[in-house]
């Protein structure tokens, strides 16, 4: 979920570099707990959650797994997802679900994507 507030916006409320913030908010020991504590209050108060999709770039990982499958209709699957889904969602993971209606061209292409 990404809020209205961006790193650099709480950054200039707070009157702290941008790295600084960004330091405190990963509890990075480079910054003192006085400081943490101040940018995690600001942070909570105006509602500043980080952008999941810059941090994935950051990192270099996305945190998204991707499921193929055949067809919505069959029970089985359904049940996958939903165990699949609340597992992914524990460990903060997004989850991607294609639907192929048994094209195996199709299946091939998505397969090579990921």
């Amino acid at each position: 979920m990404v809020s209205g507030i961006s790193l650099k916006e709480l950054a200039a409320e707070l009157n702290l570099a941008p790295s600084t913030v960004s330091r405190a908010l990963n509890d990075s020991y480079e910054i003192s707990e006085q400081t943490k504590k101040k940018v995690l209050s600001m942070a909570e108060k105006l509602n500043y959650h980080p952008n999941p999709f810059a941090r994935s770039l950051r990192e270099n990982k996305s945190k998204t797994i991707a499921v193929i499958i055949p067809e919505r209709i069959n029970n089985f699957f359904a049940q996958v997802i939903d165990g699949i889904e609340s597992i992914t969602q524990e460990h903060g993971y997004h989850l991607l679900v294609y639907c192929t209606h048994e094209d195996v061209e199709r299946e091939k292409r998505l397969s090579r994507f990921y």
